[in-house]
C-alpha cells in the first residue's frame, strides 16, 4: 500500500483544481505558482507562467465521470500501462489509496455520477511512443530530480496525430513538440557535438569526414584551405563530399595530418650567434625572430643589384631587333620598370590569389635526412599575403589565398590538387595577379599543377609568379640513396624517395615531365624566381638554384642566415655566380663546384628556415611585378650538370677566373664594384675549416691579383 498523501501535497503539481462544467478543459499551472486546490481558488498572475515544457497553452481535458476516480482515458488512444501509472500517481489528490482507487475505477468505469472529482486523459496532435516507466511513488517528495520524472512521462504521452475531441468550449491551443528524452529539461545543459558551433548544420556531416580523412591518413591525402577576404574558410578534402562542395570551417583547432604532428615535435638545435651579429643589418637583410632565437637574414643578389632600370634607348634597340632577327635577338634577360609604371602596376592589382603547395615527405626521412619541419602550406600563403600588402603600401586589394597540402607521389598530388582547385577556377580567372608559393618536393607538384592550370583558365590578362623555395630541380643531396633502408619504409614512401632521386638522373621520367612543365609556364610568361638556402642539408645550392635551366624569366637569390658564419669572399663569389647565371651567361661550374661545401648539418641546415622569411616572397614579388616582359619568347634551354666522381679542386681557380672576366663584361657599374670588394674580402679571408681552407689553398694565386689581370 502506497502511504497516503495529503492534498496539499499535489498541491505544488496541479496547476489548478476546481469542479468543472461537463465537457469544460482543466489547464495545469507551474508547480511555483501558489494555488489553493481545497477551494478551487487560483491567482490570476498564473496564466502567464511558462515552466519547461508546461505552460498556459498546455492542458488536460478534465470531465467528471461521478465516482471520484481516474478511468482509464481509453478513448484518446493512451495504454493501459500509462494510465495505471497516471492514476497511480495522482490517486492521492482524493485522498484514497492507489489499490482502492484502481478497484474502484474498475467498478465504475461506466457510471455518470455528477461527484467532483475528474477524469483525465491527454490529448495533442501527435503522440510519441510510451515507453516503460517505473518510479516509486514514496520518493516523490525526497528528490527534486522526480519533477523531471513526471514532466517527461507527461511529455511523452502528448499525442499530435489526432485531432481534439469536439466540445463545446474554448479548444485548448496545440502543444508544443515532444522532447526525445527522459528529461527534456536537461537538454540545454547536454554537451552539444564539438563542431556543433563551427560550421553551418547543413555541413556538419561534411566537415565530420573531411577532418577525419585528413587525421587518419597515413601515406597518401589531399587536401586545401581556402581562406577568403572575408576571413571565411573553407575546407575540401579530395575522395570526400567536400572535395567538390567545400565547407565552412570555423574551428580553431586545424586538422593535421600524422605527418605534420610528427614533423612539428622536431625542434632545431640551438645555434650560437656571433657577438657582432645582433648590429649588422643591409638594405636587404631584416631580423627574423623565432621563439628561442633570433635570425638575421640576408638575400642576395637584390633585384636592384641584378637588375638595370630600362631606359628608352633600350627598348628601341630591343625592339628593333625583335623586329629585324625575331629569335635571334641578343634580349637574354629582364629588366626592371621605372618607379611610375610600378606605381601604376600596385594600383591596377586589385585582386589577388595566392597559392601554397606543400608535399609531406615520408616521416623517417625527414627525421633522418632533414631533422626539421618541412612547413606547411598555410604558412606559405600566410607569409605570401603579408609580402603582397607589404609591396602594395596603401593600395586596396583582395587578396585570396588557397592552401594545397598532403602526400603521396607527384602524379596522385597533382591530379587531386586541380581536382580541388576546380571549386575555384572562376575566382582564379578573374584575378589581376596569381602568385604560387612552394617549398622542397611541392616544387614539384606546384609546377606541374600551375601548368596544367593555366590549360583551363584564362591567363592571358594577368601576371603570375610563381616561388620556388628548396626545389630539388636536379635532386637531392649525393649519396642520400646509400643512407636510406629500404625495408624501414612502405610502399608507397618507397616510391615517394624514388621519386625524388629520379630528379638527379637527366632523362628520367620525372625529370621529363618536370621540365616540361616549367617550359609550359615560361612560355605563359610565368616570371619563376628561385630561392636556395645557402646550408642547406638536403638539397644542394646548384640543385635548388636549378642551374641546368636557361631562361630570362628565370630570377634566382639565396637565402643566408648571419648565423651560418658564411665567410664574405664566398658571399660574394656566389653573388657574382648567380647574377651571372640571372643575365643569361654561364657561371661556369662555380655553383655546382663549391654547393657541397656549404651542406647544412642535420637540424641546423637553411632547408627548414627559408620559407619563414618575409623577404624571400618580397623578392619572388619584385621580380613578378616589377620587371619587364620579354619582346622575343625565348624557349627553355636544359643542360644537365655533369657531376665528377673525383672532384678536382684545382680547376675551381680557372673557373673563377673566367667568371669575373663574364661579370666585368656586363653593362652595369656595380660589376665593377663586385669584382673589387671580392678581391680585397679573399686577401682579408682567414678560413678555419678544412673545406675552405683546401678553396683558399687552391685560390692562392688571387692573393696577388688586381683588376688589371682581368682584362678591365
Amino acid at each position: 500500500m502506497a502511504t497516503e498523501k495529503p492534498a496539499s501535497y499535489w498541491s505544488t503539481f496541479v496547476r489548478r483544481t476546481y469542479t468543472p462544467e461537463e465537457g469544460q478543459p482543466l489547464p495545469i499551472i507551474a508547480e511555483s505558482d501558489a494555488v489553493n486546490t481545497q477551494n478551487g481558488v487560483r491567482d490570476n498572475h498564473l496564466d502567464n507562467s511558462n515552466d519547461g515544457n508546461l505552460n498556459k497553452k498546455d492542458t488536460f481535458d478534465v470531465r467528471p465521470t461521478g465516482n471520484g476516480s481516474l478511468s482509464e482515458p481509453t478513448q484518446n488512444g493512451v495504454s493501459n500501462a500509462a494510465n495505471l501509472h497516471i492514476s497511480n500517481s495522482f490517486s492521492a489528490y482524493n485522498g484514497t489509496s492507489h489499490h482502492a482507487q484502481t478497484e474502484r475505477q474498475n467498478n465504475t468505469s461506466n457510471t455518470n455520477d455528477t461527484t467532483a472529482i475528474s477524469r483525465w486523459w491527454w490529448t495533442s496532435s501527435q503522440r510519441d511512443s510510451i515507453k516503460d516507466v517505473n518510479v516509486a511513488e514514496d520518493r516523490h517528495s525526497e528528490s527534486w530530480a522526480r519533477w523531471f520524472s513526471y514532466g517527461s512521462v507527461i511529455d511523452s504521452l502528448y499525442k499530435r496525430d489526432e485531432p481534439e475531441p469536439e466540445t463545446t468550449q474554448n479548444k485548448p491551443e496545440p502543444l508544443p513538440a515532444a522532447s526525445t528524452t527522459w528529461f527534456p529539461w536537461f537538454k540545454a545543459a547536454e554537451p552539444e557535438n564539438d563542431d556543433s558551433d563551427n560550421y553551418s548544420v547543413n555541413g556538419a556531416d561534411l566537415i565530420k569526414t573531411a577532418r577525419t580523412a585528413i587525421e587518419t591518413s597515413k601515406d597518401t591525402t589531399h587536401y586545401a584551405f581556402k581562406y577568403g577576404a572575408a576571413d571565411e574558410l573553407l575546407l575540401s578534402v579530395s575522395e570526400t563530399r567536400s572535395e567538390t562542395q567545400p565547407v565552412r570551417y570555423k574551428s580553431r583547432k586545424r586538422p593535421r595530418t600524422q605527418n605534420e604532428v610528427q614533423e612539428m615535435l622536431l625542434q632545431p638545435q640551438s645555434v650560437t650567434l656571433r657577438s657582432s651579429s645582433s648590429s649588422i643589418r643591409s638594405d636587404n637583410g631584416h631580423m627574423f625572430h623565432d621563439d628561442k632565437l633570433v635570425y638575421p637574414h640576408i638575400i642576395f643578389p637584390s633585384i636592384e643589384e641584378n637588375y638595370r632600370i630600362i631606359t628608352v634607348k633600350t627598348q628601341v634597340r630591343l625592339l628593333g631587333q625583335h623586329l629585324l632577327y625575331h629569335a635571334n635577338s641578343s634580349e637574354c634577360h629582364l629588366y626592371r620598370r621605372t618607379e611610375a609604371k610600378i606605381i601604376r602596376r600596385k594600383k591596377k592589382t586589385k585582386k589577388a590569389v595566392v597559392i601554397g603547395v606543400h608535399n609531406f615527405l615520408p616521416t623517417k626521412m625527414v627525421k633522418t635526412t632533414i631533422g626539421q619541419s618541412t612547413g606547411n602550406s598555410i604558412k606559405f600563403v600566410k607569409q605570401a599575403s603579408k609580402a603582397i600588402h607589404e609591396w602594395l603600401l596603401n593600395e586596396q586589394c583582395d587578396i585570396e589565398t588557397i592552401a594545397l597540402d598532403g602526400g603521396g607521389k607527384v602524379a596522385d598530388r597533382v591530379e587531386h590538387s586541380l581536382k580541388l582547385l576546380e571549386n575555384w577556377y572562376q575566382l582564379i580567372s578573374d584575378a589581376d595577379f596569381l602568385f604560387v608559393v612552394a617549398h622542397s618536393q611541392g616544387v614539384t607538384v606546384g609546377i606541374q599543377v600551375l601548368a596544367h592550370l593555366l590549360d583551363r583558365v584564362e591567363w592571358r590578362n594577368k601576371r603570375i609568379g610563381f616561388l620556388s623555395m628548396a626545389g630539388p630541380f636536379h635532386g637531392p643531396v649525393a649519396g642520400l640513396d646509400t643512407k636510406l633502408v629500404v625495408r624501414a619504409y612502405s610502399q608507397v614512401e618507397n616510391e615517394v624517395i624514388r621519386e625524388l632521386l629520379d630528379l638527379q638522373k637527366p632523362n628520367s621520367d620525372h625529370t621529363q615531365l618536370l621540365k616540361n612543365a616549367l617550359a609550359s609556364l615560361l612560355e605563359k610568361n610565368v616570371k619563376v624566381t628561385l630561392c636556395g638556402s645557402f646550408t642547406d642539408q638536403f638539397v644542394p645550392l646548384f640543385s635548388s638554384l636549378a642551374t641546368g635551366y636557361t631562361h630570362p624569366n628565370i630570377y634566382r637569390i639565396i637565402h643566408s642566415r648571419l648565423s651560418d658564419n658564411i665567410p664574405p669572399f664566398i658571399i660574394l663569389l656566389f653573388q657574382a655566380a648567380v647574377i651571372a647565371k640571372n643575365m643569361g651567361r654561364s657561371d661556369y661550374n662555380v655553383i655546382q663546384d663549391l654547393s657541397d661545401r656549404c651542406n647544412g648539418s642535420l637540424s641546423t641546415g637553411g632547408h627548414g628556415h627559408v620559407f619563414e622569411d618575409q623577404a624571400v616572397y618580397v623578392q619572388a614579388l619584385q621580380h613578378a611585378l616589377e620587371t619587364t616582359d620579354l619582346f622575343q619568347h625565348k624557349h627553355l634551354q636544359y643542360s644537365a650538370p655533369q657531376l665528377p666522381k673525383v672532384p678536382n679542386p684545382y680547376q675551381i681557380p680557372w673557373n673563377i677566373r673566367t667568371l669575373l672576366n663574364e661579370i666585368l663584361q656586363l653593362p652595369n657599374n656595380a660589376s665593377l664594384v663586385l669584382v673589387t670588394q671580392l678581391i680585397i674580402a679573399f686577401k682579408k679571408w682567414e678560413p678555419t675549416s678544412k673545406p675552405w681552407k683546401e678553396l683558399k689553398y687552391a685560390l692562392d694565386a688571387f692573393e696577388e691579383a688586381s683588376l688589371q689581370d682581368f682584362n678591365v
